[in-house]
């Protein structure tokens, strides 16, 4: 029997035990750092939005490839085995045969509107009446005369893919590098939202200081009526403010990870930015016809007119001339059968015109529309591509100059309102100046270092922006 002791220390042991199990696994994983280079790369090797958009050639590729998969050698074998014991209606006799059959069939079709056919075929028959040996083969030619001569509506069609093919990887490219922007301009959120958090709690402790400090002075009669007030009022806001900026900053922290596909439980440390920027480039002075976004545009205007000409000629009939040549070896040795057809065939020709027509197509009436409306789009917005990309080449060229000078401009403001606030700090103390300038010293610099992170973000999307554009 277990002592009263020997309760309490199995007890202890339980409840020790239960301890451990009951507290979190302590996270060997260190935090990861980022820097703007890291957050590209990781874009790039592990982002699923930017997966997804590399993914997109692949719709065009299969599209292209199915219908261009029409064009392949084909080939197709056939064996069978007959055995035949039905009665026969003239003798009433059952011929118990047996027919064994291989055809081996090549079919292949070109660009030209040319299908060409070879077909060998072996029979080899054995029964109590008969036995032969067959074999032949037919070499088939047919080719397209209309519409092909004019517009050969399957060749538009693979034109017209071919060309969706080209136009989705450029405009991948593009949509690539605009997801990178994207993502950094969330880092560069989550930046100014670090700052501002780290900024409040500074903030917030200089206040429990001056609060201390007014009261202080009110003990001693010398603070001002409202004073106290003042700095508990501005304790109490900027505490607001810092809870609210470090709610932003979880917010701005959780969709950067879900935009890098970083784990939820993952910390992550954001190395502070340097205060150097990227020079300008020089101003685009190249051809506009040469770039991307250019091309894009050009060949969905390709595209457009090759789907609406294939559309075009489907209500045409379809008139092609064809040929067949047959040679033959019939005999009772497999052999001789073979050699027969091989050196003195019995041949056949045949040569024939075919007329194909469909009556009535309303599906084809719609689809024609569809194709023609499409291609009048795409022509109206090649016609002032050239002007429009100009244009907006300009136009980004001026954000991106005004970014970079405001960079230099609101670095400059930090440096003024931090000189500020050494400066009147001293003065308050000297009971020389009103704690409301102190206050608002202390808060407008807040903003300016929040907006120099702002600003330093911007012209870096910025900066990708026009590389992608002038590309």
């Amino acid at each position: 029997m277990f002592t009263a002791l020997n309760k309490s220390y199995v007890r202890n042991i339980a409840l020790s035990m239960l301890c451990l199990i009951s507290q979190p696994a302590m996270s060997d994983v260190s935090p990861l750092k980022l820097t703007e280079d890291d957050v590209i790369k990781l874009v790039q090797s592990q982002s699923l939005n930017y997966q997804e958009i590399e993914n997109r050639n692949l719709t065009s590729e299969f599209t292209y490839q199915a219908l261009n998969g029409s064009y392949r050698l084909n080939l197709n074998f056939d064996y069978s085995l007959e055995k035949d014991k039905t009665e026969s209606v003239s003798t009433f006799a059952i011929p118990d045969s047996d027919k064994t059959k291989k055809t081996l069939i090549l079919n292949k079709r070109f660009y030209t509107g040319t299908a060409t056919t070879f077909e060998y075929t072996n029979v080899d028959y054995d029964s109590n009446t008969a036995n032969y040996a067959q074999n032949y083969y037919t070499l088939g030619l047919e080719q397209n005369i209309y519409p092909y001569i004019f517009s050969n509506s399957e060749m538009q069609v693979l034109k017209a893919a071919k060309t969706e093919v080209e136009r989705t990887r450029l405009q991948t490219d593009i949509d690539l590098l605009d997801n990178t922007k994207d993502v950094l301009a969330l880092y560069w959120r989550v930046q100014a939202s670090q700052k501002s958090v780290q900024e409040n709690e500074d903030l917030l402790k200089k206040y429990g200081r001056l609060v201390a400090n007014v009261k202080s002075k009110k003990a001693n009669s010398y603070a001002s009526a409202g004073e106290v007030e003042q700095a508990l009022a501005e304790y109490e806001t900027r505490k607001q403010t810092w809870l609210e900026d470090r709610n932003t900053l979880l917010t701005n922290l959780q969709q950067l990870k879900t935009a890098l596909n970083i784990p939820t439980e993952q910390q992550i440390e954001l190395t502070t930015p340097q205060n150097t920027v990227k020079p300008l480039p020089a101003k685009f002075q190249g051809d506009v016809k040469a770039l991307r976004r250019y091309k894009v545009q050009q060949l969905k205007t390709e595209s457009a007119v090759a789907s609406f000409e294939s559309t075009s000629m489907k209500d045409h009939p379809k008139v092609s001339v064809y040929g067949k040549y047959t040679g033959q070896g019939l005999d009772p040795s497999q052999s001789e059968s073979f050699n027969e057809m091989k050196d003195d065939p019995k041949d056949k020709y045949i040569v024939g015109v075919k007329l194909d027509y469909f009556f009535g197509d309303d599906l084809n009436k719609a689809e024609k529309q569809l194709r023609r409306a499409t291609q009048e789009v795409e022509l109206a917005r090649f016609a002032r591509a050239e002007g429009d990309l100009k244009l907006q080449i300009e136009n980004t060229r001026q954000k991106l100059e005004n970014a970079y000078a405001n960079v230099e401009t609101t670095q400059n403001v930090v440096k003024y309102r931090t000189e500020a606030v050494k400066q009147l700090n001293v003065t308050y103390f000297q009971g020389r100046t009103d704690i409301s300038f102190l206050i608002d010293a202390f808060n407008k610099k807040i903003q300016a270092e929040v907006a120099a992170i702002n600003a330093l973000g911007n012209y870096t999307t910025t900066l990708l922006e026009y590389e992608n554009l002038v590309r």
